[in-house]
């Protein structure tokens, strides 16, 4: 609780002095913030990632939705990783907030895999869709494993790739063919979901 308040009145601080000295000169904000408020230990590259991911009003703190996703993996097609790219193209949402939102997908993903599987995976390192599309290949696992139907997308068109640059590859797996199936298992889960009352959905 403590430590709630004091980040409260941080954040106070930090706005007024936004609101006085504009986004630009933050190692004078900084000094500011110690001279005015006496809040001190704050550089200006943490008064500047405060003000961007926590305090800003234009940047909403709300849980990503379906359509934003769609927008977000548009982008990524696009821009790959460049996160501050995708947030251009997502009103409202920050290069940190989209990384954030992308890549907690990603584990998700892999811990599905690692349950399959039934093994130890250490993913920390390579947190990519090329490294989920190898792991199914390595332990041929099908892609109706996966929840998100974006990755399941990607995932599709990475082994296509790969499979018009080897078109003698052996090792395939049954990613290609458990394609649709996967989506029209996705829809069918969503449209059970949606027919349920809230209250019974946990």
């Amino acid at each position: 609780m403590e430590r709630r308040s004091i980040l409260m009145k941080e954040d106070i601080a930090i706005s007024k002095l936004v609101s006085e000295f504009g986004t630009r000169e933050w190692t004078l904000l900084s000094r500011k913030l110690s001279e005015i408020y006496g809040i001190t230990g704050r550089t200006g590259k943490q008064c500047r990632e405060r003000w961007i991911n926590h305090i800003d009003p234009q940047v909403s703190q709300s849980d990503i939705i379906e359509d934003e996703e769609e927008l977000l993996f548009a982008a990524y097609k696009k821009h790959g990783t460049k996160w501050a790219e995708i947030a251009k193209e997502m009103p409202g949402r920050t290069d940190n907030i989209v990384k954030n939102h992308f890549y907690s997908i990603i584990r998700k993903q892999f811990r599905r895999i690692r349950k399959a599987a039934k093994i130890k995976i250490n993913f920390a390192e390579d947190l990519t869709i090329q490294h989920l599309l190898n792991l199914l290949k390595e332990y041929q696992l099908p892609l109706s494993i996966l929840s998100n139907k974006h990755i399941i997308q990607e995932i599709s068109v990475l082994e296509g790739q790969e499979n018009l640059n080897n078109p003698d590859n052996k090792s395939s797996t049954k990613v290609s063919s458990s394609f649709k199936l996967s989506l029209l298992a996705l829809k069918k889960k969503k449209k059970i979901i949606s027919l349920i009352p809230r209250y019974y959905v946990t």
